[in-house]
């Protein structure tokens, strides 16, 4: 720049057009020369300062101010547009500059429109430069030439004297290399934000991943105390409770994700083994408690003037009945209708009144009056012809249960009638005070038998009539006792004397055998009336219990209390295992088989081989001996035969008949015996070398050796053409049958192999061992696809069940174990035997495990599935819900 001037340049523009003066200004103020542009030297580091008009006023500022900045300027850059063309003050700083003889420093910038168009609407040139012709006229930059960048660089270019394409082709390179430092830096921004966000999100993760292990692990708590309080809830006598309990905390789709523990399986098992409930909706002390006859439902009547049906099943409150008419004496079944005898307080000199009413409807359908005092009982006959209700006067009135008209009285004790009742046939009622029982014929109306001097509390007759139970006081004695009298004979049979308490219940059992009674002091009892013992004393209520009464199968009683509960009562022992016989000597492993279709097993127990029905539990015939007492068995596929060994003798015997088809007489002893899928050949072990027979002729057919120490376990393949065998050398070898060559060794164990099953299509194995590890591998590959810790010390059996889906394991912690086979988590644990589990297999219904333990026994135990269990008990409880009280109080609730 010349050293007169103070600006490199002025640029002149419209006020419309004053962005692009401003970009124009900042473009060229801001323009950077490359570093070395072909030796030229002498450019500045940047073209600063420009100026720029930044008003469109009056000539006096322009003569003041513009013209001292076009004198100071060394370029003059006209902004040209079609609006700038008709601008005079454009014109005007156009032609001062051309005036100054700086013509040739003129750089025309054209935004818009055409020069020397000779149209008013397109010409961007003002006057002065279109006067500008011939050798004058200019050269413009022309963003519509290659865009605003490629026209600024050619203003640059024309400023300085440069080639236009090498500045420009310089000024690319520039901006590529500007936009690619840019690039540069916000891709290493984005790269560092996205480093921050990761680190965080991992943090957040980690930290969200511990809090929800926190969580876990809170719920994993929470499902173990609930399952403990469950199980003691259970032995208080609250099963239904307790069963609720469980399906609250079991995963399933209602209570989103919980963790599943084999505790749940455990406890399930155990509570289901009882069926006690503990019924609460009563107010008041209930009195009366009865079944329907299909035991569908329970029906109750308590002080707090109402009656309630309960489901049996789950204890659910079906129904709740106000009660209008004072207390009730009795409810009875008939069709699909309820109906209750109740009463009103009266005055022994006044007119009693019996109300009938029908529960369903609420409404009376029958009023019985006429009789006097206080009506203590009330019966209707079995063919619901009559009716009858007992008073405080001494009489028994009789009742027609259509029309309501009375059909006879019955007169003849000298005091209340505390209970009258039909016999079965309805030809006798029966009924008792504190002067005595008497026996009526309703015929006759007259008393045909009668027991002095005792005064009765409670009375049942057996479902064939045959036998009268009375519970009475004699007047001479403090004493209780519970009298068995022949009904039809009427004689004295049994007394079961001693008693010190108020009897308040008394019932008898369908058969007859056993009654439960009732006691002042709050207990039950069930009494063997055979044997003349207590089956079962129920103590710890709450209130005197009244009105107990057996089920149909005699299993559980139901009564009432004095606390307002109905209470199920189980009264026999129900059992997961059976202890199938005691072994004289240890067992081996191989001691036990279940017959293809589960209904028979066989066991190997001292020196006997012993055929058992699997549903009854009974042995159906001991088949025969051998000398040594570690016999191993094995049942044929057909079922037809079972295989024995223990001393130098293979027996084959026939299954139904306990014959031996065969002696196999060796020079070894065997200590494992195993039969092919087709039952045509077996396989035995002696030491470390398996022997294949032929069953029909007893032939040796191969001999397999390879192993370096005893052999615990073999078993064919599905297909019958390989043996699995496990060995004490830790391995595990696959061996082809035809050809008696190895196909697999299978390593993983790192101490003896107890035990090779295969899975029912044959396409995986599952061994034990004495390190305490199962492992799942594949048949077709040898690879070990899954390993299971079960952490119960040596593991001495391993299979699977019939689906593939579990596992069953022993171990010498006393435990057999059910796991899955896809999460490999442990569903159950089951224990009883008092020593190690040697050996635990299922029957093919995978209902059924037959288990033998070093305590010398074999058990047998009924089966069902954690999923059935589950499943069935929530089907059943479905609509019982825990009320909000409940949840709390059990942890289920904050």
């Amino acid at each position: 720049m010349e050293q007169n001037k103070e600006y490199y340049a002025f640029i002149s523009y419209k006020r419309e057009d004053e962005k692009w003066a401003k970009w124009l200004q900042d473009r060229l103020e801001h323009y950077k020369f490359p570093t070395n542009l072909n030796g030229r030297t002498g450019l500045p580091k940047n073209i600063r300062p420009t100026f720029r008009d930044v008003t469109d006023s009056t000539p006096g500022f322009l003569e003041k101010v513009i013209n001292n900045a076009l004198l100071k300027s060394e370029w003059l850059i006209v902004i040209c547009s079609p609006r700038s063309a008709k601008s005079p003050w454009v014109c005007k700083e156009a032609q001062t500059f051309i005036d100054l003889g700086r013509a040739d420093h003129i750089i025309p910038f054209i935004i818009e429109g055409i020069p020397f168009s000779n149209d008013v609407d397109t010409e961007c040139y003002p006057d002065a430069l279109l006067n500008l012709t011939g050798s004058k006229e200019l050269l413009a930059a022309n963003i519509s030439e290659g865009g605003r960048d490629f026209a600024a660089v050619k203003v640059v270019a024309k400023m300085f004297d440069l080639n236009p394409d090498t500045l420009w082709q310089r000024y690319e390179r520039y901006m590529r290399n500007q936009r690619n430092k840019k690039f540069a830096l916000v891709v290493g921004i984005l790269l560092l934000f996205a480093i921050v966000v990761s680190i965080w999100a991992y943090r957040e993760r980690m930290h969200n991943m511990d809090l929800k292990k926190a969580n876990w692990k809170m719920m994993e708590n929470q499902t173990r105390a609930v399952v403990e309080k469950a199980v003691d809830i259970a032995n208080m006598g609250d099963s239904y409770l307790a069963l609720k309990l469980i399906c609250e905390i079991f995963p399933n789709k209602e209570n989103g994700s919980r963790p599943y523990c084999s505790e749940i399986a455990t406890a399930l098992r155990q509570i289901l083994l009882h069926d006690n409930a503990i019924l609460k909706g009563h107010t008041g002390g209930a009195y009366y408690a009865t079944l329907s006859p299909d035991e569908s439902k329970i029906v109750s009547a308590a002080v707090d003037s109402t009656i309630r049906i309960w489901d049996f099943k789950s204890g659910e409150c079906i129904k709740t009945i106000p009660l209008k008419h004072g207390h009730v004496l009795k409810v009875f079944f008939t069709y699909n209708k309820i109906y209750a005898f109740s009463k009103e307080h009266s005055n022994v000199n006044l007119d009693a009144t019996l109300y009938l009413t029908d529960i369903n409807t609420g409404r009376v359908v029958r009023v019985f009056r006429g009789q006097r005092g206080s009506i203590y009982s009330a019966d209707v006959s079995k063919d619901k012809k009559y009716i009858l209700s007992s008073s405080s006067d001494g009489t028994i009135y009789i009742w027609n249960s259509k029309t309501g008209s009375l059909h006879m009285v019955l007169k003849g004790h000298d005091s209340s009638v505390f209970q009258a009742f039909f016999s079965p046939n309805t030809q006798y009622v029966i009924s008792g005070g504190r002067d005595g029982i008497r026996k009526w014929d309703i015929t006759t109306g007259l008393c045909v038998d009668s027991i002095k001097n005792v005064d009765a509390e409670e009375m049942c007759i057996s479902p064939d009539a045959k036998r009268l139970y009375i519970a009475l006081r004699k007047h001479d004695q403090r004493k209780h006792e519970v009298v068995i009298w022949d009904f039809r004979n009427w004689k004295f049979i049994d007394a079961f004397k001693g008693y010190e308490e108020n009897i308040t219940g008394l019932s008898v059992n369908n058969r007859g055998d056993k009654l439960v009674v009732s006691f002042r002091d709050r207990t039950v009892n069930v009494i063997d009336v055979i044997k003349k013992s207590n089956i079962k004393v129920i103590n710890g209520h709450f209130g005197v219990c009244y009105s107990p009464q057996f089920t149909l199968n005699g299993d559980q009683i139901v009564y009432s209390c004095g606390d307002g509960t109905i209470q199920i009562r189980d009264i026999v022992n129900r059992a997961v295992s059976t202890t199938l016989c005691k072994s004289s000597s240890s067992l081996s492993v191989k001691c036990i088989s279940f017959s293809p279709d589960g209904s028979k097993l066989v066991v190997g127990t001292g020196l006997e081989v012993k055929l058992y029905d699997a549903h009854t539990r009974k042995c159906i015939k001991k088949i025969g001996n051998h000398r040594l007492s570690h016999i191993s068995v094995d049942f044929s596929s057909d079922g037809e035969k079972i295989a024995s060994v223990s001393d130098d003798t293979i027996r084959i015997w026939d299954s139904n008949t306990g014959s031996c088809l065969k002696k196999i007489p060796c020079k070894a002893y065997f200590s494992n015996i195993s039969f092919s899928p087709n039952s045509q050949t077996l396989a035995s072990v002696s030491d470390s070398t398996i022997f294949i027979w032929n069953v029909k002729t007893g032939n040796c057919l191969n001999v397999l050796k390879g192993h370096h120490n005893y052999i615990e376990s073999i078993m064919f393949s599905p297909n019958g053409k390989d043996i699995a065998s496990a060995s004490r050398d830790g391995t595990i070898r696959i061996w082809d049958v035809n050809s008696a060559k190895v196909k697999f060794v299978l390593c993983g164990h790192s101490e003896s192999v107890n035990s090779i099953s295969y899975n029912l299509d044959g396409t995986k194995m599952v061994s034990s061992s004495n390190d305490g590890f199962v492992k799942i591998w594949s048949a077709k590959s040898g690879l070990c696809l899954k390993t299971i810790d079960v952490h119960g010390g040596k593991t001495f059996s391993a299979h699977f069940n019939t689906n593939g889906d579990k596992l069953l394991t022993s171990s010498e912690d006393g435990i057999i174990r059910i796991w899955s086979t896809t999460s490999t988590l442990l569903e159950e644990s089951l224990t009883g035997h008092e020593g190690y589990v040697l050996s635990a297999i299922w029957n093919n219904k995978g209902d059924m495990i037959l288990s033998a333990g070093d305590d010398k026994t074999i058990r047998l135990w009924n089966y069902t599935s954690i999923g059935k269990m589950i499943s069935e008990t929530q089907k059943r409880f479905r609509n019982r819900k825990l009320t909000l009280e409940e949840r709390k109080r059990y942890y289920l609730e904050k």
